[in-house]
């Protein structure tokens, strides 16, 4: 929706939590704090259940990654209405990028996240594309005073180095899987575990945009369930032999260990 859009557009970063958070989400987020889970807390009071499972699309997997963490704050409050045993847990698909990479790291067990392929929604941040915009115009700059020679053909890293500034990169939150096409049989779907470091590369490819819609997921999760009733649970399968598309690779930075 056009709401939507505008709460992706606000993206600028707000400490948070010792790290930082996409500002608009947040904002979804807490708005969700106030006018929902008060009714969900008095629900869960009433009917003793035990567990809360978090669902969300796109936006609304990043606003649920975060309004998780938050509420993950209050998770004893939770295990007091219910004799001690409550679990909370987010199930976040093609999600956006909305916390940095230690927020990341630090939810892994409460934060499932599914991405088909190379989907770009979920390579996409303002760090990452404010990293592009860097290198485009230090390319630029190179050029005027390396020579389109050395940028091309010979340049080093060092050379690169005035030209190119680290600008601050939001991720995807907790555990992240791949679903992928196998490429002799593409009725079959499988699903690997992978890592929220595949934003630090921006994909352009045809597919891009299309493999963002749920309705992609929902066909590929059954597909996806089949396969792994057929290969055993050790098989190791490269993302690259499971689907072949023309593909430009823009790699905006060095994975750092």
């Amino acid at each position: 929706s056009a709401f939507d859009t505008l709460t992706d557009l606000v993206c600028e970063y707000q400490q948070w939590k010792g790290g930082l958070v996409h500002g608009g989400m947040k904002t979804s987020a807490e708005w969700f704090m106030k006018n929902l889970v008060p009714q969900i807390i008095a629900y869960i009071f009433k009917h003793k259940v035990s567990a809360l499972n978090i669902v969300g699309h796109s936006l609304g997997a990043g606003t649920a990654s975060i309004l998780t963490m938050m509420l993950l704050d209050h998770q004893h409050e939770f295990q007091s209405m219910t004799n001690g045993k409550f679990r909370i847990q987010c199930h976040a698909f093609a999600p956006a990028c909305c916390v940095s990479k230690d927020l990341a790291d630090r939810y892994r067990d409460n934060v499932r996240c599914y991405v088909y392929e190379d989907d770009i929604v979920s390579r996409l941040s303002y760090g990452s594309m404010m990293d592009v915009k860097t290198m485009m115009l230090g390319a630029v700059e190179a050029a005027a005073h390396m020579g389109l020679t050395k940028v091309f053909l010979t340049g080093t890293d060092e050379d690169w180095k005035p030209t190119l500034q680290e600008v601050a990169q939001l991720y995807i939150a907790g555990t992240v899987f791949q679903l992928w096409r196998h490429l002799e049989d593409q009725d079959r779907v499988e699903m690997k575990p992978a890592s929220n470091r595949l934003c630090e590369e921006v994909l352009i490819k045809q597919a891009a945009l299309s493999q963002h819609l749920l309705g992609i997921l929902d066909n590929a999760f059954p597909k996806a369930r089949e396969s792994s009733m057929m290969v055993p649970s050790n098989a190791s399968v490269s993302p690259t032999t499971l689907t072949r598309e023309k593909t430009i690779h823009l790699t905006t930075r060095k994975p750092t260990s």
